[in-house]
């Protein structure tokens, strides 16, 4: 019903509107244009891939996808994600910029188990394929080891 209202308004000729119907004429079209187009924004966050030669690669990400699913949809090299993000291999492993390590979610005890496996792993150690991207890691900062198990 409110949809063929603001479609009646829209429809009317300009020269039978009063300046209440014109203003709400502004306001419907307004309305419209957030309920077709809003769902249709992506949030994206920017994430620094820092390749182990130096190289960087900053890339939007998808909010909800994991680091390694932006690396891997972006040809980030040095990301294998041989398991599909399943964690069950290391090969997405990276290395967390210090000052971003405390700003993501507790790692579990698989993601531990997993990490005993990747080459070179240190306290800033992650499995990409366990950080999923949201706000607050807009700007995130990972470096790719040297190599992947």
């Amino acid at each position: 019903m409110l949809l063929f209202g603001l479609v009646l308004l829209l429809t009317l000729e300009e020269d039978n509107y009063t300046p209440e119907i014109k203003i709400l004429n502004r306001a419907s079209i307004k309305l419209l244009a957030l309920f077709f187009f809003v769902p249709y924004i992506k949030i994206m966050s920017k994430i620094t891939y820092i390749e182990n030669n130096g190289k960087e690669h900053k890339i939007e990400v998808s909010n909800g996808l994991t680091v390694m699913e932006g690396a891997v949809q972006n040809n980030i090299p040095g990301i294998d994600a041989d398991c599909g993000g399943s964690m069950a291999c290391a090969t997405c492993h990276v290395y967390v910029k210090e000052e971003w390590f405390n700003k993501l979610t507790k790692k579990e005890d698989g993601e531990e188990d997993m990490l005993d496996m990747a080459y070179e792993p240190n306290k800033f150690s992650r499995l990409s394929c366990q950080i999923t991207v949201t706000d607050d890691l807009d700007g995130l900062i990972v470096k790719l080891p040297t190599k992947q198990t």
